[in-house]
């Protein structure tokens, strides 16, 4: 089964497109380009998915930036905040998910 990771070869930002890419094995250009229009189109939404998709696609050592800072957040004691941002990945790993199955 494959799985979604940010992109380490393809990485002209953050990885995301040239991941989406890898994925579903299309040229990274491709995605970015319709990433683009996609921004453009919808006013800049595009610009919160990315910064979304980068929060939550994992790395290929399986641990996503979000994950990342959720761990150091709880090595420097902040566990109040802790909560929110767990409820909120899952929130939209779930939508995420569900868009690519639909």
């Amino acid at each position: 089964m494959r799985k979604l990771f940010l992109s380490k070869d393809s990485k002209v930002i953050a990885g995301v497109c040239g991941g989406i890419g890898e994925y579903f094995n299309v040229d990274p250009t491709l995605v970015r380009l319709a990433w683009i229009v996609l921004t453009i189109l919808s006013f800049g939404f595009g610009v919160l998915l990315y910064l979304i998709a980068w929060l939550v696609i994992p790395e290929k050592n399986g641990s996503s930036v979000l994950d990342r800072i959720l761990r150091e957040a709880k090595k420097i004691g902040v566990d109040e905040i802790i909560e929110f941002p767990t409820i909120l990945k899952e929130l939209i790993k779930l939508i995420i998910v569900e868009d690519i199955i639909c």
